[in-house]
């Protein structure tokens, strides 16, 4: 993906249809993405369409040129809707269907990390209607880190630390998905690592003010600091952007990825998961880290449609 200052497309021309909202619970959050995006593309200068998805029954606008996708969550990130847009042979933003339904399952996901070398924290995978264990019975001490296998933004993710929550926790997870992962918690730095391409971005230092980064933190302006780049020596640095290259590439995503990282108190890096379609507003981390990189947001966003188009013309 070229990211740099020249465009050599004519973005007059372009219709970009932008799907925002959807109906999982980060619908909130996609409006987000996708009213920020629409407006860095229009002033990149194309001719963009918002469509607000809010069944399964939406419709694409005949005239459409290319898809940027700005859903989050299930029928955003958990490739159904890549499936259709494949089927329909419509040019899109990100991954394939095959990597977001690697990706948006935690479980899933930490095979294929694992099969690639990648350090990931110890967990045990509950299938549905499997009993929730105690906790003398987990491969792990306490804490711990209870979450849905396929949900995002931190929702149904609790830290439990007495055995005494460890069922409730269980039992709240499984509101969002039967299949509820319990991981050993890793004290220490919360990190993210962005992708554009080939090109892995600056890290990301997350610092919540109180408590950790939960849903509240993550969108209530004021709750964390960010610091980008992240205060790293260079070689933990270079490190960790590999390790966040080699998470988009163990998964097969494209265009762009956003991975999170626990650094431990003697720089063990831990990969926790990866997101297909990150949060796109100016002041997200992937474009965070993208500004950093002398990548301001329109171009961003352009070079994640011009990426989609390339791909639909060696198709056609």
């Amino acid at each position: 993906m070229e990211l740099t200052a020249r465009n050599p497309m004519k973005t007059t021309d372009l219709r970009v249809a932008v799907l925002k909202g959807g109906f999982s619970r980060e619908r909130q959050v996609s409006l987000s993405t996708g009213t920020a995006a629409a407006a860095a593309l229009r002033e990149a200068g194309c001719r963009v369409v918002e469509v607000d998805v809010r069944s399964r029954r939406w419709r694409l606008p005949s005239d459409a040129d290319v898809v940027f996708v700005a859903l989050h969550g299930a029928y955003g990130e958990d490739g159904e809707l890549q499936t259709k847009l494949e089927r329909q042979g419509v040019p899109f933003t990100g991954s394939s269907s095959e990597a977001c339904r690697r990706a948006f399952d935690k479980s899933v996901a930490k095979e294929c990390f694992r099969a690639a070398g990648l350090r990931t924290p110890q967990d045990l995978v509950l299938r549905a209607r499997e009993t929730s264990p105690r906790a003398r019975d987990l491969p792990f001490d306490l804490p711990v880190v209870v979450k849905p296998a396929r949900e995002g933004s931190s929702i149904g993710v609790r830290i439990v630390r007495k055995e005494s929550e460890l069922a409730e926790a269980i039992r709240q997870a499984r509101r969002s998905d039967a299949v509820v992962l319990v991981e050993k918690y890793i004290p220490g730095i919360e990190l993210t690592v962005g992708v554009l391409g080939d090109q892995p971005l600056p890290p990301v230092e997350i610092r919540p003010r109180a408590g950790w980064y939960d849903y509240t933190n993550k969108y209530t302006s004021g709750n964390t600091e960010y610091i980008v780049p992240a205060r790293l020596d260079a070689r933990l640095n270079r490190r960790l952007k590999r390790c966040g290259w080699a998470a988009h590439c163990a998964l097969g995503c494209r265009d762009m990825s956003r991975a999170d990282f626990r650094l431990d108190e003697v720089g063990g890096i831990y990969l926790l998961e990866v997101n297909t379609i990150p949060g796109m507003t100016k002041t997200s981390l992937l474009p965070k880290a993208a500004a950093a990189a002398g990548i301001a947001f329109p171009r961003l966003c352009l070079a994640l449609v011009e990426s989609a188009l390339k791909r639909g013309r060696r198709a056609s």
